[in-house]
């Protein structure tokens, strides 16, 4: 699998033998080495849809395959392989700040309050961890190259899903041009 296919990236919380899935993230291009979890591309998916569901049995299975006992924020990022969904990186700690940011913006709570609310109160963590993963706003944010050789991140964040799917294709096709000097 080429290292630019898009893939998936799950935000999620451990306390006991309790998981909470915080965000799950389409991703493109590979994450850095030095910042796992910053990413060129990433458009927030809702948490209902096959793919989804795939995501997350493929994360909580690697969880319990891996014998993970460790409490606390971790990220894990999926490819799509001949064999099905893998998990590719399994990460203890809290996202990058950009997608925590976005995914307490869409969806109400990310994974910094959720692991702040297992720290503080594990009884209503538990109580809470079950309820549904509900989104109130769509959100996107792509990596766009500036002419000084850095990048600027592009953040979109709309309560209907059409215009942050149009903002992000945009984004991401002015990237390909950028980088490419021709379309996608």
């Amino acid at each position: 699998m080429p290292a630019t296919r898009p893939g998936l990236h799950v935000n999620a919380l451990v306390l006991g033998r309790t998981r909470r899935i915080c965000a799950i993230w389409r991703v493109g291009g590979p994450a850095g080495a030095s910042h796992p979890c910053a990413f060129h591309a990433a458009y927030l998916l809702p948490r209902r849809g096959p793919e989804q569901d795939w995501a997350v049995d493929t994360v909580l299975g690697a969880l319990d395959e891996r014998h993970a006992r460790d409490d606390g924020p971790l990220c894990a990022d999926l490819a799509t392989t001949r064999n099905g969904m893998a998990v590719t990186a399994l990460r203890p700690g809290l996202c990058a700040p950009v997608l925590l940011e976005l995914s307490r913006t869409a969806l109400g709570l990310g994974q910094r309050e959720w692991a702040e609310l297992a720290g503080g109160s594990p009884r209503a963590f538990h109580t809470a961890a079950s309820g549904d993963y509900r989104m109130y706003r769509y959100a996107a944010a792509v990596a766009l190259p500036v002419r000084a050789g850095g990048c600027r991140v592009r953040q979109v964040v709309d309560e209907w899903e059409r215009p942050v799917l149009r903002a992000y294709a945009a984004a991401l096709l002015a990237t390909e041009r950028s980088r490419t000097g021709r379309p996608l």
